[in-house]
């Protein structure tokens, strides 16, 4: 099925210690009465994503334009999908089924080589989208969980996981692609199943509600018109139209949810206080009125009000034309951050892009000289490849040993063998990362009058650091980090992720 845009009616928010009571009450999806979290530590707290493994090896571009298309009707709402302190359950338009949505569940799993990890369980494609939009999670932390029941996933190894995650096209993965690196053969029998104390959890990522298309709400809520779906995930419990055990309530479908479930008697609470309370009605919904991140519900609704029927007739696409083009800057540096791409360098990829009057003079990205071997092709069985590093030569040495040359040396390199060194003069760089001081020297022989970087050099040796940015703020007109906002990151991620000229207005 194809991602098709949803209306949030109602978001009754529970707190943070209904949630927790909840969570303890999760059981094994084969063995419902086991319940894994019921004597671990528990607890919300943010954290930075380099604290988080994930061990899904994969994104569907499908779910990440439906998490932030959930992200931005929660905001309408008054409510961020990152920072739930306790859970929510929404009512959708288009069926009468309760969704409850959690923060991200990670778990803390000793492995065998004596590591621990923080493995994430359930919000894969919220995490990835909260990535691209620089907001820091706020996640069920689970510690202590038995020993014999580890999430059923290895985490994905080396220095930086979520740059392994592939984003696939489409709401399939293909066949013969590795989703995860299971831990026994029999998977399913350390799944969790967060169904089983919660209402339709991975609504978001998998059938259910979320994914009922046009054609069945004509037909009406719970009915499949176009035939039978997949069923509804039970959080990350497992892929997509994995087999129920005998007696759940989940139906194969994928447009029924479960009835709630009752709380456990020891709670002390009656079932009846968690019912979605009856509302008034909820006026129709307004097309393309969700906000952007970082607009107000009077800016979307404005804008709404503003763009033509014949760009609505385009699809939700058009919501995207409506977030401001990247501005000079932006536009420069995004440049840079795919000309690294390009990049062999094991430890750090650079790209960088010179540019005078608004237009592209060179750009470089930092690799060995042509016809020597390069690090990333060297690297193998998992383990990235450094010459220094091999050689045991330390960081303050890494000027005089390394084998590559530097993304803005390339691109000076490049420019003086074009016959552009003139044209250098007062020209501007953008660079994912500020410059070191021989590349400094470099660019202002060659008259660069501005730098603008993404990430500051930030080495080991921070007294160096120091003067490498003194010495540049010395150096040139101006020397100060650029950081693409989440509106343009938004707009330039979506032009990648899809095809980028498809027509949005009719044709004629």
């Amino acid at each position: 099925m194809t991602f098709e845009p949803f209306k949030i009616l109602r978001a009754e928010p529970h707190g943070r210690e209904e949630l927790m009571e909840r969570i303890r009450q999760v059981g094994m999806l084969l063995d419902p009465e086991r319940k894994p979290y019921l004597d671990a530590d528990i607890a919300l707290r943010r954290m930075p994503y380099p604290e988080i493994r994930p061990a899904q090896f994969y994104v569907l571009s499908d779910g990440l334009l439906k998490v932030r298309h959930l992200d931005w009707e929660l905001k309408r709402l008054g409510h961020d999908m990152l920072d739930l302190d306790g859970y929510l359950t929404l009512t959708i338009e288009g069926t009468d089924d309760a969704v409850d949505l959690l923060p991200p569940v990670v778990e803390r799993i000793a492995e065998a080589d004596g590591s621990k990890n923080n493995i994430l369980n359930d919000g894969m494609h919220r995490l990835y989208a909260g990535r691209l939009s620089w907001r820091a999670p706020r996640v069920i932390f689970v510690r202590n969980v038995p020993r014999d029941t580890p999430y059923y996933a290895y985490p994905i190894p080396g220095p930086e996981p979520w740059e392994r995650v592939s984003i696939i096209q489409g709401d399939r993965v293909p066949d013969g692609f590795i989703k995860k690196w299971h831990r026994i053969p029999d998977n399913k029998l350390l799944y969790r199943d967060f169904n089983s104390a919660f209402a339709n959890v991975g609504g978001p990522r998998g059938g259910g509600a979320w994914s009922v298309t046009a054609a069945t709400r004509k037909a009406g809520a719970g009915e499949a018109a176009a035939g039978p779906g997949p069923s509804p995930p039970s959080g990350e419990a497992g892929p997509a139209g994995a087999p129920d055990p005998p007696g759940s309530a989940r139906q194969s479908a994928g447009l029924q949810v479960p009835e709630r479930p009752a709380v456990p008697p020891d709670s002390g609470r009656p079932s009846a206080g968690i019912q979605v309370p009856e509302g008034p009605p909820v006026p129709p919904a307004v097309p393309l009125a969700s906000a952007p991140p970082g607009a107000d519900a009077a800016r979307a609704a404005a804008e709404a009000e503003a763009v033509p029927a014949a760009l609505l007739a385009g699809g939700t696409d058009g919501a995207e034309r409506l977030i401001p083009r990247p501005d000079w800057h932006e536009y420069f540096m995004a440049m840079a951050k795919v000309v690294s791409t390009r990049s062999t360098c094991s430890s750090r990829p650079v790209g960088c892009v010179i540019v005078r009057d608004n237009r592209i003079l060179v750009t470089g990205y930092n690799g060995v000289p042509p016809g020597e071997a390069h690090c990333t092709d060297m690297s193998s069985g998992g383990r990235l490849y450094c010459a220094r590093r091999e050689r045991g030569i330390p960081d303050r040495s890494k000027l005089e040993h390394c084998r590559s040359l530097h993304a803005e040396e390339n691109a000076l390199a490049l420019a003086d063998s074009n016959g552009l060194t003139a044209r250098l003069e007062g020209a501007t760089l953008y660079s994912t990362l500020s410059p070191c001081i021989r590349c400094i020297r470099n660019l202002a022989s060659h008259r660069i009058a501005r730098v603008y970087y993404e990430l500051a050099y930030n080495s080991v040796d921070k007294a160096r650091d120091r003067e490498w940015e003194e010495l540049a703020r010395g150096s040139f007109e101006v020397f100060e980090a650029l950081t693409i906002s989440p509106d343009s990151l938004h707009k330039i991620v979506w032009s990648i992720l899809t095809q980028t000229s498809r027509r949005l207005l009719p044709s004629g």
